[in-house]
Order: structure tokens, then sequence, then C-alpha cells
């Protein structure tokens, strides 16, 4: 399953904590990158449980606390 990340600011940040993120059984994968639209395979969870997911972990960071994102699931 895919989720997307639409953020224009710290694209690189966002990926090199969620690539390769694996607990509990769930693991991000970066895809690829459009504009501002980052592209992650994720396993392991459902796709709203991801996005809150990825949302949590981009908030809990000092760049994530102030960064304006989005985090959708993909069909």
């Amino acid at each position: 399953m895919k989720i997307f990340i639409n953020s224009p600011l710290m694209s690189d940040k966002i990926i090199a904590l969620l690539n390769g993120y694996k607990e509990n059984g769930i693991e991000f994968r970066f895809v690829k990158k459009l504009g501002i639209k980052l592209e992650f395979e994720v396993s392991g969870i459902e796709p709203q449980e991801a996005c809150t997911l990825a949302k949590n972990l981009i908030k809990n960071t000092e760049f994530g606390k102030v960064l304006y994102f989005n985090v959708e699931a993909g069909k």
C-alpha cells in the first residue's frame, strides 16, 4: 500500500526519517519524489493507520513541529 506526503520543505529529512523504518511489523520504504509529493510503500498496517503513524513520527521531530505537510493514503 502507498502513502503520499506533501511537503514543500524538509523532504530530505522526511525521507531519512521514514525510509527503512521498521517496528512492530510495520515498514516504510521510500519510492520516489514528484515535486513536493513523496511516495512511500508501507506494509504491515492499514492505510489510515499508516498515515497517522507517519504524521506522528514527523511531528515528533524538531523540524516536524513547525513544518507544514499533509499525509494521504494512496489508491
